[in-house]
């Protein structure tokens, strides 16, 4: 599974404090499992989540990161 962008940096970001994926799970009012299903590219947090996130990492976690470039012959 690939990550997107933001999901690399939501990692990135929460591997770099103790506690932190738990402080967003909190913050975000989500289980401990959406957070890791986000961080590990299994699923993508609603819009209104995705800027919430920006809020709460400081611009680190870009709310318009998490969509992934279509596959190429994909229908549309």
């Amino acid at each position: 599974m690939t990550r997107t962008k933001s999901a690399s940096r939501l990692h990135a970001w929460c591997a770099a404090e103790r506690g932190r994926a738990e402080s967003i799970a909190r913050a975000l009012a989500v289980s401990a499992t959406s957070g890791c299903n986000w961080r590990r590219g299994a699923a993508r947090p609603r819009l209104i989540l995705r800027v919430r996130l920006e809020e709460l990492t400081g611009g680190a976690v870009a709310a318009v990161g998490w969509e992934r470039a279509p596959r190429i012959g994909a229908p549309s």
